[in-house]
């Protein structure tokens, strides 16, 4: 006789359903018999899918384009609503200036403009006093992340500057 996680392999096998737990890599370490584990993948299956229903009227034009897209269409929203932290202009610069293949003591004399640095030190002065808003915090995080970027970049090109000099 089978035992009931045997029973459960293979009814998803036979069912027309497919199992949403399949490609999960879940283990329920702990659990005494199969039924306290079917009750909590439920539980967790209910919690994590909680999805809502839109209804969209858009141009014929764009019916097929949708339909091409088909299951990705959440995925597409999502993505499209996710704004840059930072302005176009600033990655448009820091990408020219390294695209330029410039020199070791370009590279260590680079400096963010003028507007940058404003922006940085009001990002600061806010986040210190405690009024800074999620999206200004998102802002300044990707500066961090740039500066990281960017000291590390500089300190790769130290060792040409010291034994050329």
């Amino acid at each position: 006789m089978r035992s009931p996680k045997g029973q459960a392999r293979e009814r998803n096998r036979t069912s027309p359903h497919p199992n949403p737990w399949e490609s999960c890599n879940l283990s329920f370490v702990g659990l005494r018999d199969y039924e306290q584990n079917a009750k909590l993948e439920k539980s967790i299956f209910i919690k994590t899918r909680s999805v809502a229903k839109i209804t969209l009227e858009v141009p014929d034009e764009l019916t097929d384009q949708l339909a091409q897209i088909g299951d990705r269409l959440p995925e597409l929203l999502a993505l499209s609503l996710q704004q840059p932290p930072l302005p176009a202009r600033i990655y448009q610069y820091i990408l020219g200036f390294v695209a330029s293949l410039p020199t070791p003591e370009q590279i260590l004399a680079f400096r963010p403009t003028p507007e940058m640095q404003t922006r940085l030190q009001t990002l600061l002065v806010r986040s210190k006093a405690g009024e800074i808003t999620p999206s200004e915090q998102r802002e300044l995080d990707e500066y961090e992340r740039i500066e990281h970027l960017i000291v590390m970049l500089k300190a790769g090109s130290l060792p040409h500057v010291t034994r050329t000099a």
